[in-house]
């Protein structure tokens, strides 16, 4: 549902699925494309869609280039509402108790100190593969990222969900409900799922004891997440790291997702400047 002036996505289904999972057993009208995936675990798609909108998603395919996230009608992103103009934004991750909630996805906010312990990582680590996330989308747009020291201060939030589900979600707040065809941004959250076992790099084949989530890298979701708050939908379900299916073979960003983020932030002045096919889609 769509609340006046905020606006928040949930980017994993609701009930989301399960590493060993088919994606065809989720998405039965879409199963000719599903069956590709096999068991390969997924990015569902946003919970505010409706029956119209998964019908869209179903004809999209990892050679769809980007999709820019469209709420309320309206491409969404921070800073000035030019498509191309660039945006400095401030961040921080939670470790303390906060009131700060999303109102559909991340209700309940936690500090990481649980998924840091269950994941046997150290903040250490936790923070360079947040910081190499954001370094992603810095080195081809011209976004910028700076830490701060309150969660009530920063553009966007990082995270634990207080109530374990999913994989990881993201959360959009709009700052202004009337008017233009961009919506400006006003808070972004993304929440993890501490219940989910981490890992800083490739976690190979092996799977830590009541690893019932499978194992999952910090980076990817993390840098993942990042594209949708910043203003990037899925544009199908393989192919880019914006796609919905989860791949551990993809651990950059694909020509699609820099073409995305570039049309809405402006190329960094080292990036190659991309032209592929845009697909819009709006998600109610």
């Amino acid at each position: 549902m769509l609340r006046k002036d905020r606006v928040l996505f949930r980017i994993e289904v609701a009930g989301t699925l399960l590493p060993k999972i088919p994606a065809v057993s989720l998405f039965g009208a879409c199963a000719d494309s599903w069956e590709k995936l096999g068991a390969r675990r997924l990015f569902p798609t946003l919970a505010l869609l409706l029956a119209g909108f998964a019908g869209a998603i179903c004809s999209a395919h990892g050679g769809d280039a980007y999709r820019l996230l469209r709420l309320d009608g309206r491409e969404v992103k921070w800073g000035s509402a030019a498509m191309g103009s660039g945006a400095s934004l401030t961040y921080e991750v939670l470790y303390a108790p906060s009131p700060l909630a999303g109102s559909h996805n991340c209700r309940k906010l936690a500090g990481i100190g649980s998924l840091l312990v269950r994941s046997r990582l150290t903040q250490h680590a936790f923070e360079h593969e947040l910081s190499e996330a954001f370094s992603l989308w810095e080195a081809v747009a011209n976004v910028r990222f700076r830490r701060v020291a309150s969660v009530s201060s920063a553009d966007i939030v990082i995270s634990a969900e207080a109530i374990p589900d999913g994989v990881a979600y993201a959360d959009v707040t709009l700052a202004s409900s009337s008017g233009g065809v961009v919506a400006p941004i006003a808070k972004g959250i993304v929440c993890l799922n501490p219940d989910v076992y981490w890992t800083a790099g490739k976690p190979g084949r092996a799977i830590l004891p009541n690893a019932n989530f499978g194992v999952y890298e910090l980076r990817y979701t993390l840098a993942h997440e990042i594209g949708h708050v910043l203003g990037l939908d899925h544009p199908g379900p393989t192919g880019e790291l914006m796609s919905f299916a989860y791949d551990e073979d993809i651990d950059r960003l694909q020509p699609g997702d820099i073409v995305g983020i570039v049309a809405l932030y402006g190329p960094r002045s080292s990036a190659p400047h991309l032209t592929l096919n845009e697909k819009r889609i709006a998600a109610r």
